[in-house]
C-alpha cells in the first residue's frame, strides 16, 4: 500500500485531486486508518485512475465518468461515448461560432475580440486528442 503522497507523485496527481475522487467515489483508497483518517492506494487502483483522467481530459464530466467506470464500459460503448462527446463539441462550435469561422484555418487558434474562435480551438484540441483513443480495444485491463 502507498501512502496518499507517494500515490500522488507516482501517478502525477494531485493530494487535492485524489481526496476529491475520493469524495466523489471514483476513487477509493484500498485502506483509510481509522486513527488517523489518512488514506492508503494500491498500484492496482492506476489504470482506473488513468481511465479517469482520460475521460476528464476529453471534456466528460465527472458524474458521467463515474457512471461509466462504474457499469464497466467496454471499447464500444467507450467509442459510443466519444461519438456522443464529438457531436456535443461540434454542436457548441457552431451554436458559438460564425458559418466562416467554423471553416479550419479561418482562425488557427486565434480568438475574436468576442472570443468565439476559442471554441473552434477546443474543439480541434478535441479532436486531436481523439487520434489518442483510435485501438481502443485494448482499454479495458
Amino acid at each position: 500500500m502507498l501512502k496518499i503522497g507517494e500515490f500522488s507523485s507516482l501517478s502525477q496527481t494531485s493530494i487535492t485531486t485524489l481526496r476529491h475522487y475520493d469524495e466523489l467515489r471514483l476513487l477509493k483508497p484500498v485502506h483509510v486508518d481509522a486513527a488517523t483518517g489518512y488514506r492508503y492506494y494500491s498500484v492496482s487502483q492506476l489504470p482506473r485512475l488513468h481511465r479517469i483522467l482520460a475521460l476528464k481530459d476529453l471534456g466528460f464530466p465527472l458524474e458521467r465518468v463515474a457512471g461509466a467506470l462504474d457499469e464497466g464500459v467496454n471499447a464500444d460503448a467507450l467509442k459510443g461515448m466519444l461519438l456522443l462527446r464529438r457531436i456535443e463539441q461540434e454542436q457548441h462550435v457552431r451554436e458559438r461560432c460564425s458559418p466562416w469561422q467554423f471553416r479550419p484555418m479561418s482562425c488557427p487558434g486565434k480568438s475574436s475580440p468576442d472570443g468565439r474562435c476559442n471554441a473552434f480551438s477546443a474543439a480541434t484540441t478535441f479532436a486531436m486528442s481523439m487520434s489518442s483513443f483510435r485501438n481502443l480495444d485494448s482499454w479495458q485491463a
